[in-house]
This record gives structure tokens, sequence and C-alpha cells, in this order.
């Protein structure tokens, strides 16, 4: 009996140490070809994360009133170049990216009739955030996520920024506004 469990345990080593070099081979190929593939939907490696439709893709109708009750739709991206953001309240990448957005706002061609910021929130815990945005944004505020301006442009995840062309057509889109110029470079 004591040839048979040499035997198997001799057998075990070996396969033990196949199944390591095989492993290591496969690491090291991951890690050569830049990770897994990605799962369907997903941008992969690299990518910017998907918060909103991307470029090339159209925004679709809504109606909305702004903070100042004016009617807003999607007749707002008529004219030329819009710049667009959504921030939540309570999100901390909100709250870093908020200033850079601004300062971006203030200097947009068409000032605040062709900057469009959504808001996500209680009004009650908006009032700053609005305070700042509304002398260089036309700016609207829904309550939960998922309401007719985030619907008509994908929004999926906050911050969210983009340029949006004439007819609604996004230009470029994503969580800074580093991403946004540099992919929508041109404005």
């Amino acid at each position: 009996m004591s040839g048979f469990v040499m035997v198997f345990a001799g057998l075990t080593g070996v396969l033990s140490v196949l199944n390591l070099l095989l492993t290591a081979a496969l690491i090291r190929r991951l890690h050569r070809s830049g990770g897994p593939p990605a799962a369907p939907g997903d941008p992969g490696p690299g990518a910017l994360p998907r918060v909103m439709l991307a470029g090339g893709e159209k925004a679709g109708a809504f109606r909305a009133r702004t903070t100042r009750d004016a009617p807003v739709d999607e007749g707002f991206f008529a004219e030329s170049t819009t710049l667009f953001g959504a921030f939540a309240q309570g999100c901390g990448s909100c709250e870093e990216r908020l200033p850079e957005f601004l300062q971006i706002a203030e200097v947009f061609p068409g000032g605040g009739e062709q900057v469009l910021v959504l808001l996500i929130g209680a009004e009650r815990d908006l009032e700053a955030k609005r305070a700042a945005l509304e002398p260089v944004a036309t700016v609207v505020t829904e309550e939960t996520p998922g309401g007719p301006v985030g619907r008509a442009l994908g929004v999926t995840g906050y911050p969210a920024m983009a340029l949006v062309d004439p007819g609604g057509l996004v230009r470029a889109s994503g969580t800074t506004v580093r991403d946004m110029m540099t992919a929508g470079a041109g404005v």
C-alpha cells in the first residue's frame, strides 16, 4: 500500500507544479494584454466610465422647469453647443469637480443661455449650489435620479459633464471637465 501512496503523492506534486506553471503563464499573458477581456457593456481598461450618453449619441426629449420657474426642453440644444453638467447632493466627486465646472461655465460662449446644469437632491440641500450656478447657467433640479432631464441625457452617475451640439447630439462626455474638453476639443 505504501507504493500506491508514493505514486499518488508524486502524481499530485507533478500536477500541482504543472498547475502553478500554467497559472503563472496566464497571469503573464493577461498582464501583457492589459487585463482580462471586458464584459459586454464594460468600457474596458483605460476607458472613461460611462455616466451619461457618449459622443455621437442624441439626447432625448424632455420637459422641465428651471429654478427660476421657466420652462426648458430639448430645444435648449437647438442654437449652438451647450455645456451640460449633472451634480448630485452628497456626492464627494461632485463637490470636488463643481468649482472647475463653474470656471468653464463662466467663460463658455453664450453664457447661461448655453450652459444647462442638473442638480439632484432636495431643494433645501441644493441652495448653495444653486446660488453659485444660477448666475452662469440654466439650472434644473430633480429630487431623485431618473427625472426627465437625467433620462433624456442618459445620466447614470455623478458628476456627469458633456458638450452637446445643436440638435442634441452629444459631442463628448465624462466625469471631469478634462475628459469632456479633451474629447470635445474645438468648442
